[in-house]
């Protein structure tokens, strides 16, 4: 296996390939899902039918996927916006660990 970027590098990267990036919710899951596939993370998002639609639910493998996670949406959000991983998911968080 080789070296992985940073997680600095990997979100400036992935921020380049998104078009007029805005630091919305939906493009920082883009982000996210990105992370845990590069990363090769245990950590997983299932889309949940809901009364109101389909809705992404993250499931966090452990403490320390949901530490990179959170570090990801930070960097994401351009170290500014306050947004959490419960914010970007609007609570649709369930914990593993």
């Amino acid at each position: 296996m080789g070296a992985r970027k940073s997680f600095e590098d990997f979100v400036q990267d992935q921020i380049k390939k998104i078009e007029q990036f805005d630091c919305s919710k939906s493009e920082i899951k883009t982000i996210i899902k990105s992370a845990i596939q590069y990363y090769d993370l245990k950590s997983e998002e299932i889309i949940d039918e809901t009364e109101s639609g389909a809705a992404g639910v993250l499931y966090l493998a452990s403490m320390a996927e949901e530490n990179i996670l959170t570090k990801i949406v930070y960097l994401s959000s351009g170290n500014k916006t306050g947004n959490s991983l419960e914010q970007v998911y609007n609570s649709r968080i369930v914990r593993k660990h």
